[in-house]
């Protein structure tokens, strides 16, 4: 029995949620039910929801429905405009987050299922929740959670491996350059890597979004997994090029990554240019990718003088103030503008002399402000000050306190603030932390969330 399998294993012996949802699956084998999946809009959001969906028709042989809105938590209208005229039997919440009123939806459907790997903000008590982050914060991803359920029905193929692998890659859990890897996920890694030893071999090219830091270094995985989560764009680039047609980026990837395995693409490719030849739906991803790239460049010379703030605790502090690119302008996120400030972090670091660097990107845009903190070597924590600072804008404007929201993890938080906020009291309360950062760091060091 391999390290993952064993490690499925004690997940099975130890996790009441990850049991439920087994005995959900199974109860399910057969039974003409019919499934709806919301899952997250991000890579991590769409590889699960292919891993889950590939699952429960190989396994369980029942029909499901995937939906991925542009919001990261599900909306009681979301839902109910869904479920208008249609009637489903189980509602599966993927990769987007675990919220105490999700309970509420068993009003709308009969059985909420919740594959989660974020932070609670309160317990669904009525939900099925399969969430290793409950307690205390487990890095992980929820493509690998979806992969261990498959692995367990023993349907979990290259396939089911390499799509994981992706997600891992999307949010930050494999990183196959600089070699960080979280423990609840190194038997995962050592199984993929054993497989896909191409993806994790360090090559010397451009780096890519997901490599900050790292010098002229990358690896295959990141310029796949930069790829596709550029295609998770092409929406945003449909209005600005007559060459792209898409009206869902995340469907474009569900599609692509679904097809590869029902097509039985070759895995065995070993440079970029292969896999942009052989995954489906090539024509468009590599006609969006060619876009993002040159918006890259654009957005390079306006993150070109970062200011630095303050250093605490051996971390340099950065602002950049910078417009996004034009596609990405009228949208509260995705963006691109936070990874090319990332990818300043080991030149800034290395300039100002630091342990590491932390950027804070401050981008007014057509509907508000967003700000996206990057980086803080794991001693200062992005989220801990992501969510501080919506703490400190509601307190400023309590009626509208719905119109800010953020969170992350330690080394990438978002933070969203609608036009009914003013630009200046985002800046002063931004501003406000750095000089709570320099008097006690303490509430916003690494583990303090």
């Amino acid at each position: 029995m391999s390290d993952y399998q064993d490690q499925i294993a004690r997940l099975k012996e130890e996790s009441k949620g990850f049991n439920k949802i087994i005995q959900k699956i199974d109860e399910l084998k057969d039974s003409n039910a019919r499934i709806l999946n919301f899952s997250h809009h991000d890579l991590d959001g769409v590889t699960s929801a292919v891993i889950l969906k590939r699952l429960l028709e190989r396994y369980a042989n029942v029909d499901v429905t995937t939906r991925m809105p542009f919001e990261f938590r599900l909306t009681p209208d979301e839902l109910e405009e869904e479920l208008e005229g249609e009637d489903y039997d189980l509602l599966i919440i993927s990769d987007k987050g675990t919220f105490a009123y999700y309970d509420d939806f068993l009003d709308q459907v009969n059985e909420v299922m919740i594959i989660d790997h974020h932070l609670k903000d309160g317990k669904p008590a009525k939900c099925i929740v399969f969430n290793p982050s409950l307690e205390e914060e487990v890095r992980a991803s929820t493509s690998l959670l979806s992969h261990m359920l498959a692995a367990h029905f023993g349907v979990a193929d290259d396939y089911d491996d390499f799509i994981a692998l992706l997600g891992c890659r999307g949010d930050y859990i494999i990183d196959p350059v600089k070699g960080r890897i979280p423990s609840f996920a190194e038997p995962f890694a050592n199984r993929a890597r054993q497989k896909f030893n191409q993806l994790f071999v360090k090559i010397d090219d451009k780096p890519t979004l997901f490599d900050s830091g790292a010098g002229e270094k990358t690896a295959l995985l990141n310029q796949v997994g930069e790829v596709l989560h550029v295609s998770l764009l092409a929406h945003l680039y449909t209005p600005l090029s007559e060459e792209v047609n898409v009206d869902h980026g995340p469907n474009l990837v569900l599609q692509a990554l679904s097809n590869f395995a029902e097509q039985e693409k070759k895995l065995d490719f070993d440079n970029l240019q292969d896999f942009l030849e052989i995954i489906p739906k090539n024509d468009q991803i590599s006609k969006v990718f060619e876009l993002f790239k040159k918006d890259w460049s654009l957005l390079e010379e306006r993150a070109e003088n970062a200011i630095f703030l303050e250093e605490v605790e051996g971390v340099g502090i950065y602002l950049v103030f910078s417009k996004e690119a034009p596609a990405m302008q009228g949208v509260t996120f995705p963006a691109i503008l936070p990874y090319v400030a990332s990818a300043k972090l080991g030149e800034l670091t290395e300039k100002g002399d630091h342990k590491a660097a932390l950027t804070m990107v401050f981008c007014p845009k057509d509907i508000g402000v967003h700000i996206s903190l990057r980086g803080g070597g794991q001693i200062l924590s992005c989220d801990a000050i992501g969510r501080k600072l919506v703490e400190r804008v509601q307190e400023r404007r309590p009626k509208a306190k719905n119109d800010i929201g953020g969170g992350g993890h330690e080394l990438a938080a978002e933070c969203v603030a609608a036009k009914s906020i003013e630009t200046h009291v985002v800046m002063h309360e931004l501003l406000n932390i750095i000089k709570d950062l320099t008097e006690d760091p303490t509430e916003f060091e690494a583990g303090s969330e």
